[in-house]
C-alpha cells in the first residue's frame, strides 16, 4: 500500500509522540463543564464583555430627580408623566424650576431595554453624534433644540436624509422650551411622529424611515413678561396680550400635550 511504500504507518498516528500529552480519555468520576460555564471562562481570558454588564456600565447620569427639593405638584405631574408615557406641558414664571426638573425626567424612566440602547446607538452613530469612546448609549436621550430650529432639524432631512431632534429623542424625551416662540410650520411637522413613532423623509433617489418614538415635554411662561399671577413680581400684560400669547399653542396642546402642570415660582 501507499502508505507502507511512504514509511507511514497508520496505527502510530493514534500513538502519543515522546513529549507530548496522551490523548484524553473519558473518566465518569470526573465533573463536567457546561457550555455556559466554558462560555465565561472563555470570556474571562479573552476579556470579553457581558451584554448586560455593557449595558448596565453605560447607564449613569450626571443630574438625579431626587436632587429637587420642594415642587410638590410639578413632581407629582412629572411621575405621572413618565409613569404612563404621557405627554407634558409646564406653564411658570422664569426661574421656577421648568428646565430644571425637565432634565431629570430621563432618570425616573425605565432604564433602557439592550435592544433599545441598541436601537438609540445606531441613530447617534448614524448622525454622527455619539460620543467618541462610547460604545453604547445607556441612558434615555434627553434633547432640547433651541426654538430657532428650522423643520428640517427637528424632524431631519437634507441631501442625504440624516435624523432630525425627534429621531436623536427617540427613546428618550424631547424638551422644547419657550414653546410659543417656536414658528407654527416646526410645531405642525411634529404631528406625525406623535402619532405614528416614525418619520419618511421621501427624496427623488430614497425614500428612509426613522424611528422617533419619544416622550414630548414642554415648557413656557405665563404671559409674554413671565410674570402672570407671581406673587413677587407685578406682570404689565394687558388680557388681550396674555390670550394671544396662549392662542400660538392652544391649537398643539390638544394632540400633542396630554398633561400640563404649573411650576410655582
Amino acid at each position: 500500500r501507499a502508505e507502507h511504500q511512504l514509511g507511514f504507518d497508520p496505527s502510530s498516528a493514534l500513538r502519543p509522540v515522546a513529549g507530548e500529552t496522551p490523548p484524553l480519555e473519558f473518566n465518569p468520576d470526573e465533573p463536567l463543564f457546561s457550555p455556559e460555564a466554558i462560555r465565561d471562562f472563555v470570556a474571562s481570558v479573552l476579556g470579553w464583555t457581558e451584554l448586560g454588564t455593557l449595558l448596565s456600565e453605560a447607564q449613569h447620569f450626571g443630574v438625579d430627580f431626587k436632587e429637587v427639593r420642594g415642587q410638590q405638584t410639578a413632581k407629582r405631574a412629572l411621575e405621572v408623566a413618565c409613569a404612563g408615557g404621557h405627554n407634558i406641558l409646564m406653564i411658570g414664571p422664569p426661574g421656577s424650576g421648568k428646565t430644571m426638573l425637565a432634565k431629570r425626567m430621563p432618570t425616573i424612566l425605565p432604564p433602557l431595554t439592550f435592544e433599545e440602547a441598541l436601537e438609540t446607538t445606531k441613530i447617534h452613530s448614524v448622525a454622527g453624534v455619539l460620543d467618541p469612546g462610547t460604545g453604547l448609549v445607556g441612558v434615555r436621550p434627553y434633547r432640547s433644540p433651541h426654538h430657532t430650529i428650522s423643520d428640517a432639524g427637528l424632524i431631519g432631512g437634507g441631501a442625504i436624509p440624516r435624523p432630525g431632534e425627534v429621531s436623536l429623542s427617540h427613546n428618550g424625551v424631547l424638551f422644547l422650551d419657550e414653546l410659543p416662540e417656536f414658528p407654527r410650520n416646526v410645531l405642525e411637522v411634529m404631528r406625525q411622529p406623535l402619532e405614528d413613532g416614525t418619520v419618511c423623509i421621501a427624496r427623488a433617489a430614497m425614500s428612509l424611515t426613522f424611528p422617533a418614538r419619544f416622550m414630548l415635554a414642554a415648557a413656557m411662561n405665563p404671559c409674554p413678561c413671565g410674570y402672570f399671577n407671581d406673587r413677587g413680581r407685578e406682570c404689565h400684560c394687558t388680557q388681550a396680550m396674555i390670550q394671544r400669547y396662549m392662542a400660538k399653542i392652544s391649537a398643539h396642546c390638544s394632540t400633542a400635550s396630554t398633561s400640563t402642570s404649573t411650576s410655582p415660582p
